[in-house]
């Protein structure tokens, strides 16, 4: 298990994936992986999903849709199927969801294209923390020697997950988000039409 660090340098951000391990004379971290330079963005607008696309949606696609819906309230444009963009400064910041993945990279004047990580409500969107919470799976064990986590535990790691890609949702809304991840109908979010 790791986290994000970021760390400043002069005006600018830069995020970072630190990974911890436990030797004998106690923990330790290391940077593992160089994440991009990291954009504040505000939010402009409100940008809701409505409770009949939910329900029509699987977990996967219901993380997209999510994702989307919060760039898109942070003043991204839709482009081409996918992509999506935001000027920013004297950038542009695009923002690509195909399936299982996505791209966020700036591009500058020339052209040139750089890894990037949004900083958004509490956390940090990127490919790794898209990547975490849409490959999240309840019901399995974390390790091959493990019993299955309990259903706590599993929403517990879900909302971790939800929160480290900087996705803010409503209790009803993440409701739903764990029920099609579990596959059990809870009961506690009633469909709004």
């Amino acid at each position: 298990m790791g986290f994000i660090r970021v760390k400043g340098h002069g005006n600018h951000r830069y995020a970072y994936f630190v990974e911890e391990e436990w030797t004998e004379k106690g923990p330790r971290q290391s940077v593992s992986e160089y994440l991009g330079k990291t954009e504040k963005t505000k939010k402009v607008r409100e940008f809701q999903i409505s409770s009949n696309e939910i329900s029509a949606l699987g977990y996967e696609e219901l993380v997209s849709k999510l994702v989307e819906a919060e760039l898109l309230s942070r003043g991204f444009e839709k482009k081409a199927k996918g992509k999506m963009c935001l000027a920013l400064d004297r950038k542009m910041i695009v923002a690509e969801l195909s399936g299982r993945a996505l791209k966020l990279c700036w591009k500058g004047k020339l052209g040139k294209e750089r890894g990037c990580v949004l900083e958004m409500n509490d956390g940090f969107l990127c490919a790794r923390t898209f990547s975490a919470l849409i490959r999240f799976r309840a019901g399995l064990p974390k390790n091959s020697g493990e019993n299955f986590t309990s259903e706590p535990e599993e929403g517990e790691e879900l909302a971790r997950l939800v929160v480290n890609a900087g996705l803010s949702l409503s209790s009803d809304v993440f409701i739903k988000l764990y029920e099609k991840c579990t596959g059990k109908n809870l009961g506690l979010a009633p469909e709004k039409n």
